[in-house]
């Protein structure tokens, strides 16, 4: 495999970045857009990451390790999942990377997922991540948004 694509989008979102920051490293808050499965982590640079739930109707396991934590800026981190139906191993971990800017009364989210093996999976992630981010936005413009703790 080469892994060489990549996908990118541009979320705006109306709301500040601080908002936008806690809705990407807070569990209690992904679970809320991200069709209730679970993300677990300490959220610090070498932790581990894990997400576990259900995507349309397939259960599923997803790990990887933060790479880089510039908070209000920048979050990254390594990412596998059983959703691939390939080898828990180094070579099959896409990395993926939000960044983040303020303009305004609205947040710039640029998201990208990079070191992806073929156009089927970077055809899936796409989808997938779209559907998260559309989610994300909706639940971070609500008025009753609030970050937990």
């Amino acid at each position: 495999m080469e892994n060489n694509l990549k996908f990118e989008t541009t979320t705006m979102i109306h709301a500040p970045v601080t908002k936008v920051w806690q809705a990407l490293t807070t569990s209690d808050i992904i679970s809320r857009y991200f069709s209730g499965n679970k993300a677990v982590s300490e959220w610090n640079v070498g932790n581990s990451i894990m997400f576990k739930g259900e995507w349309e109707g397939e259960e599923y396991l997803g790990r990887g390790i933060i790479l880089n934590r510039v908070p209000y800026k920048l979050f990254r981190f390594s990412y596998w999942s059983s959703l691939y139906h390939l080898e828990n191993k180094s070579e099959n971990y896409v990395h993926v990377t939000y960044r983040m800017a303020e303009d305004g009364d609205e947040t710039e989210l640029i998201t990208s997922i990079e070191r992806i093996p073929d156009e089927e999976m970077r055809a899936k992630l796409e989808n997938k991540f779209n559907k998260v981010l559309e989610n994300l936005k909706q639940l971070v413009e609500t008025e009753e948004f609030e970050a937990v703790s």
